[in-house]
């Protein structure tokens, strides 16, 4: 992620000797402290219900977090909380004598964005400089569906679905021009 261009690919294809770091210049990686962590965390739960022997009831829900730091020519921190749920419940029985089965299920996720992009100090210790850039904002999306299928024959079914989504993607930049140089 730090090569600018295709000389500085063929003179260091594997990036091992510099970067190239805003308000710096060219340093030695080490200089750099180039890096990447990642964290995930993800906590979920599922809940099935047999309410009787045709009906089903299923629930989801899960609470996922990205937490990245990376290094390299500029600063990276980004943290993206997230949630889902999902719920469906399956009723079976018969329609004029052949097997039918009936879906219904919603479903909805929201993810937060937070972003920071800072100057790299390139003092060896990966240190963040001034702020470059801010992102603020998050995607949601909720819906249902609707499933029939009915075993016309013993090899035929027919299914008839239908779905409804409905998605948001909400968010702000700031950019930032630093004229420290370090």
């Amino acid at each position: 992620p730090s090569r600018l261009s295709l000389d500085q690919l063929h003179f260091d294809p594997w990036q091992q000797g510099s970067v190239s770091v805003t308000g710096v210049g060219t340093v030695p990686s080490d200089r750099a402290a180039q890096s990447r962590r990642a964290r995930r965390t993800i906590v979920g739960a599922r809940y099935e219900y047999q309410r009787d022997p045709g009906t089903s009831l299923r629930v989801m829900g899960a609470y996922d977090v990205k937490d990245i730091l990376q290094t390299f020519g500029t600063i990276s921190q980004s943290v993206n909380p997230n949630f889902h749920h999902y719920a469906d419940v399956t009723r079976e029985g018969t329609l004029f004598g052949r097997p039918l089965r009936v879906m219904l299920g919603e479903f909805y996720n929201h993810m937060d964005v937070r972003s920071n992009s800072f100057r790299n100090l390139a003092d060896f210790n990966g240190t963040a400089g001034a702020l470059n850039s801010a992102t603020r904002g998050y995607h949601q999306n909720m819906g249902g569906r609707w499933r029939g299928e009915l075993d016309a024959t013993d090899r035929l079914t027919a299914i008839l679905g239908l779905g409804v989504e409905s998605s948001v993607i909400k968010a702000a930049a700031q950019n930032r021009t630093a004229p420290e140089v370090y």
